[in-house]
């Protein structure tokens, strides 16, 4: 039974971008965080950026801190934080994990591959009144006026699963969505050599490729 549906945004179609398939359980709600800034990000986008503008930091709510004996970056908790006012952990070894955003505007867009893996959730306050069972009033509290960085448990062991299908079905019909990361050529030569070559597997695997290339 579907309980919520919404908009997401996910990693982009590049390589060390895309958003991983994979399953895991959901076991913390954090509300007002920190966003801390992964190695690559730092130093592919940041740093850079502190160095060509040395107010860049302090405009953005960037502030550095000493882990491991290396400097790290993080964005202060706020309206203006990369991740929102809300995000949902389920820890694995991708990094990856959902979240609010302060950039609404990106729902609007047909092909919505914006991130650097992890997934903005377009309602993520409905989102946590049914991940917590807490209803919506407490959330959108939490969300102004917790203490940064708060950790909230998940009450119930809930599954998560990352899927990437481009073939769905919408008011009974069957719809070919964009192969964002050119996933569907690869899956056509598994299903082929699991299949044999049979004279309707043959024909089956022609009418998907004309399909898929349309």
């Amino acid at each position: 039974k579907k309980a919520l549906d919404m908009k997401v945004i996910v990693g982009e179609e590049y390589e060390g971008r895309r958003t991983a398939v994979f399953s895991d359980t959901m076991t913390t709600v954090v509300f007002r965080p920190y966003w801390f800034v992964t190695d690559d990000i730092a130093n592919q986008e940041l740093w850079p950026k502190q160095r060509a503008n040395p107010g860049y930091f302090a405009e953005h709510r960037y502030e550095t801190f000493q882990e491991g004996g290396q400097t790290r970056i993080r964005q202060k908790p706020g309206p203006e934080n990369s991740l929102g006012l809300v995000k949902f952990l389920f820890p694995n070894g991708f990094n990856i994990y959902l979240h609010d955003t302060p950039n609404d505007a990106l729902f609007a867009k047909d092909v919505r591959a914006f991130s650097h893996g992890c997934i903005r959730l377009e309602k993520p306050a409905e989102f946590a009144s049914w991940v917590l069972g807490w209803p919506a009033d407490s959330v959108r509290r939490a969300m102004q006026t917790e203490p940064d960085d708060k950790e909230v448990k998940v009450p119930r062991r809930l599954p998560v699963y990352i899927t990437y299908f481009t073939a769905y079905l919408q008011d009974g019909r069957l719809r070919w969505g964009n192969d964002l990361y050119d996933r569907d050529a690869d899956m056509i030569r598994a299903m082929t050599a699991e299949a044999g070559q049979k004279p309707e597997t043959v024909q089956a695997v022609q009418a998907l490729r004309q399909l898929v290339t349309r």
